[in-house]
């Protein structure tokens, strides 16, 4: 996902995480680590170019149906998405997310944390450049069962983040 250049290096604080390039798609298969998928495809229209993700029907008959909620989701958010049974792919289009984001945006959890939580991270990032939020996520409750102050860490690191700054 990362293009040419990025690195994990330790801090006084924690992990520093950067990367010199552009974040760009390509085509992965995640059969094997389907409950990730969601992260990827959330933050999909930050990328430079298509993103497919295969492997992931079975996620269909989870808390709710993944790929159905993904790509409805995405939608909102002004990205074409191709969904197939099997996988996703999306067009990223990031002047249509500013766009989308100007009007006001609300995405539905279908009661499933790991799609409240991966667009959570995706309206974590800095898209306007000063630092506000722009996303809201309905019934960010839902992920109580598994992290339920998922929401209050993931504000921490934004704020502390050299890339809200």
């Amino acid at each position: 996902i990362l293009g040419s250049y990025s690195s994990i290096n330790s801090g006084a604080d924690g992990l520093i995480s950067s990367y010199n390039s552009e974040l760009v798609g390509g085509e992965f298969n995640f059969n094997d680590i389907s409950d990730t998928f969601l992260t990827l495809v959330a933050v999909s229209p930050l990328l430079k170019n298509a993103l497919k993700i295969t492997g992931i029907s079975h996620t269909r008959l989870q808390e709710t149906d993944r790929v159905k909620a993904m790509a409805n989701e995405l939608k909102k958010l002004g990205q074409e998405v191709i969904e197939k049974h099997d996988s996703l792919e999306i067009i990223p289009n990031l002047n249509k997310l500013k766009e989308s984001a100007n009007i006001g945006l609300k995405i539905e959890t279908y009661e499933d944390h790991r799609v409240a939580m991966s667009f959570g991270v995706l309206g974590s990032y800095n898209l306007f450049g000063n630092g506000k939020p722009w996303l809201t996520i309905e019934n960010p409750e839902c992920c109580g069962k598994t992290f339920p102050d998922f929401f209050e860490k993931l504000e921490t690191l934004r704020r502390h983040s050299k890339i809200n700054k």
